[in-house]
């Protein structure tokens, strides 16, 4: 677990927000600071009318998200929380949530983020160092991005230990929910903090980020000489189901990157006349080295967090 974002319309008054660092004040609305946990308050007629709070229990509780929120320690940022603002925080209405992951990687994440393709009802948005599947509507997104990469960026380096070595590649991956968060969870009513703490569905998002990953079809272009690129990636697939004696799956690839105006009909017949020369060529038919380290690396964490999801999460954990 990671960032959350909750509210509540039920004011008996302020607890003792008013003892932390107000960050912005207007007619309309006051945020306060507590110890990195947002805090806004929303008036009318400098009444007080609603309470948001939003930020990253890791980064509450660690300083940093290179070690993850377990279920019980969410429970435990929360009540931290609750002590130090005296709201009771667990009655709030959920309407954010993240679950992320770090995975130590062997090489560049750039070599990673490089072989994530199509995600279904998605649209795929590479920023800087990160790839970002967002859903039209904004309900939720599943971002891969460098995380030690960005902890330099923004001179956070003196965080990094002891979880992690400042020349470590880290894949950090989040599933993360704006909208509509009780039906993505199978939530049956408003979502409250107090809910969000439980087994199932602290369980419902591992199994969620888990599904959403494996939706994301990766570019398998294999790790060998003078493959590199999407056409002699498409070129490999013909072969393979070709090998396999499914013609009509490599047609189809061929006739779609024809569809796309990625190569020409002569292309394709060159192609096809290729296929008998490299069927022999077993390296063409190989997976990708990374999408491989990626998928394996993925699986193991998501199988040591779901047996035991009160583990704490480093990124050295598999």
């Amino acid at each position: 677990m990671d960032t959350i974002k909750a509210y509540t319309y039920y004011l008996e008054g302020l607890g003792k927000l008013e003892n932390f660092e107000k960050t912005f004040s207007s007619e309309y609305r006051d945020t306060y600071n507590v110890k990195g946990i947002y805090f806004t308050v929303s008036k009318k007629d400098n009444v007080p009318i609603s309470i948001y709070f939003e930020g990253s229990l890791p980064k509450f509780l660690y300083g940093t998200n290179l070690r993850r929120s377990t279920r019980l320690t969410l429970t435990d940022s929360i009540m931290k929380l609750q002590l130090l603002t005296g709201l009771n925080l667990m009655e709030f209405i959920v309407v954010r949530a993240d679950m992320a992951i770090n995975i130590l990687m062997k090489y560049g994440i750039k070599s990673y983020l490089d072989k994530l393709g199509y995600m279904p009802r998605h649209y795929r948005e590479p920023v800087k160092n990160s790839v970002y599947f967002k859903t039209g509507t904004k309900v939720n997104e599943l971002v891969f991005y460098d995380k030690i990469l960005e902890m330099k960026e923004k001179e956070e380096t003196h965080k990094i230990s002891p979880y992690a070595r400042i020349d470590d590649k880290i894949l950090r991956i989040e599933y993360r929910i704006f909208k509509k968060i009780s039906k993505e969870l199978g939530f049956n009513g408003k979502l409250r903090v107090r809910e969000l703490c439980s087994e199932a569905i602290y369980e419902k998002l591992l199994s969620n980020l888990q599904k959403k990953y494996h939706k994301v079809q990766k570019k398998e272009i294999p790790d060998v000489d003078g493959v590199t690129s999407y056409q002699e990636w498409v070129m490999c697939n013909a072969i393979e189901n070709v090998m396999n004696k499914n013609k009509e799956v490599a047609m189809k690839q061929l006739d779609d990157l024809i569809a796309k105006e990625i190569i020409t009909k002569n292309q394709k017949k060159y192609f096809l006349a290729e296929l008998n020369k490299k069927l022999t060529n077993s390296n063409l038919t190989k997976k990708s080295s990374f999408v491989i380290e990626l998928n394996k690396k993925f699986n193991e964490k998501m199988d040591t967090l779901i047996s035991d999801p009160h583990k704490n999460d480093f990124a050295y954990a598999i």
